[in-house]
């Protein structure tokens, strides 16, 4: 066996990942190589000085967080279908209902007046005859006809409400 060789090995060893004919090799090269069996006690030193006071080894962390996940997993295979269904359909129809509430309140028809024009314009203080001047104070026919046009149209639209 090569220092090279020894010393995969002794990584796969710290691993818990070597065979037990390859762990006798690896021994039998440490007993006769200096150079080797300063190396490992180099690694073992620096796997103690890396690893957190106290902490169970690194195999006993992994399993450990293996079996979690396999009981989670497990618990979640146990959950009645329905609870998975709830869980993903309630956010939902939560979302749903306050766009509906949203759009009934922005869509929703202005109440009509319950005034007729004569008493919104006595109500408001207005007087008509500003617009009527306006329209008679056109020099242009055409002009007047347009404004008579529109102001006729906003009349009836606001009849129909």
């Amino acid at each position: 066996m090569t220092c090279r060789q020894s010393e995969r090995m002794m990584l796969r060893a710290r691993d818990g990942r070597l065979a037990a004919p390859d762990t006798e090799s690896l021994e039998a090269h440490l007993r006769q190589c200096p150079q080797c069996r300063r190396l490992g006690e180099d690694y073992r030193s620096l796997f103690l000085a890396l690893a957190p006071a106290g902490a169970p080894p690194h195999r006993t962390v992994a399993w450990e967080q293996l079996r979690t996940r396999i009981e989670e997993r497990e618990a979640e295979a146990l959950r009645p279908e329905y609870q998975r269904w709830a869980l993903k359909v309630i956010p939902a129809a939560v979302a749903l209902a306050l766009l509906i509430g949203s759009a009934s309140l922005l869509f929703s028809p202005r109440p009509a007046s319950e005034y007729t024009p004569s008493e919104e314009l006595l109500l408001r203080n207005t007087n008509p005859l500003v617009e009527a001047r306006t329209i008679l104070e056109q020099k242009r026919l055409e002009d007047k006809s347009m404004m008579l046009i529109f102001a006729s149209n906003e009349g009836g639209l606001s009849r129909r409400r």
